[in-house]
């Protein structure tokens, strides 16, 4: 029903958005699972896992300024070569898992802030319509914490890994062949793109600390999830597929508030938030743990950044504003929503 009377081209984008954040999904539960599994509470392996998952990051931003200036689609492309790491994952040991990711994540953040800031520029900033392309991400991101226990029970790791290699790619393939026509010649200036990413570069600095550290706490957090659980299944349930739900459920919300009032107000709004939620999970155990865990702030985080950012932006650099929040993992639910 959703996609009834929707243009072609979205349809698309939103394949796109729901195929990569279900492979997250996959990766994220995976992951988690295998480190608890064969390395216990090794924080300091873990640690290092989501450092190469969140420094590549960090880089997005010239990521997103290299499609406006080259042309986005053709960067978008090269987002295929993320499913080279990914299948590796399945076949080489536990230890090479931070360096896989970390190539893993360089490739899809070269290439997702092209797909994101063509949507922006495409549908002019529109609060409601991102929303309604970021909650695609949280159906992904949920039915890939399902699918990692399914296919784990069904086949091994190296199933798994197999099949969010080949959903990679189809991703960014849907992305390309759907890229709309009258953005395909658009491109900017490497003077335009510095000047942007200079107007921007303060809200990026803060926006890039307070996301790395969200994905410090919820990766480290996941192993007392995990612990909670007691199995892989009930662990991707509990990790992606309810946070998804109740993410989906209040994007809508929050792309309507952020065309409203000040999606700069909702960003502040969502950081505090974030600094009374932490200490409290952090003593949490058990179900209440889990109920901290369901509390649907990301949403509003990467609604309020995004709009903040790309309002503060002319079309032809969206590219630059998606990159800005790809700080955060492409806004794809690396944050549990």
């Amino acid at each position: 029903m959703v996609l009834l009377g929707v243009e072609r081209w979205k349809v698309g984008f939103y394949v796109y958005m729901l195929l990569s954040s279900m492979v997250y999904g996959i990766y994220s539960v995976m992951s988690r699972d295998l480190v608890k599994t064969y390395l216990g509470f090794d924080y300091r392996f873990m640690t290092v896992l989501i450092s190469a998952e969140t420094i590549p990051m960090l880089f997005s931003v010239l990521a997103g300024g290299l499609g406006d200036v080259i042309s986005r689609r053709n960067v978008l492309a090269l987002g295929t070569l993320a499913s080279v790491p990914l299948y590796l994952m399945g076949v080489l040991r536990l230890d090479v898992l931070p360096l896989l990711a970390a190539g893993y994540v360089s490739l899809w953040t070269l290439a997702s802030p092209s797909v994101t800031g063509a949507f922006l520029d495409a549908t002019s900033s529109s609060g409601m319509q991102y929303s309604l392309y970021a909650m695609f991400g949280s159906i992904g991101w949920g039915s890939g914490g399902l699918l990692a226990g399914l296919l784990k029970g069904a086949g091994g790791k190296s199933t798994t890994f197999a099949f969010a290699a080949i959903a990679m790619a189809i991703s960014f393939v849907a992305a390309y062949l759907s890229y709309p026509k009258n953005l395909v010649s658009k491109q900017a200036s490497p003077k335009q793109v510095f000047r942007g990413v200079k107007d921007v570069a303060p809200l990026f600095v803060i926006v890039a600390g307070v996301m790395a550290s969200i994905n410090l706490f919820y990766g480290n957090y996941s192993l007392r999830l995990r612990e909670i659980a007691g199995s892989t299944e009930l662990f991707g349930v509990i990790y992606t597929t309810l946070p998804a739900a109740t993410g989906a459920l209040v994007r809508p919300i929050a792309g309507r508030l952020s065309d409203r009032f000040s999606p700069k107000a909702m960003l502040a709004f969502t950081i505090l938030a974030y600094i009374v939620l932490f200490p409290l999970m952090s003593s949490s155990w058990g179900l209440p743990a889990v109920l901290l865990w369901l509390i649907p702030l990301y949403p509003f985080m990467d609604q309020g950044s995004m709009m903040t950012v790309s309002r503060s932006l002319p079309a032809s650099l969206q590219g630059v504003a998606a990159g800005v929040i790809s700080t955060c993992g492409d806004s794809l639910q690396r944050c549990g929503q």
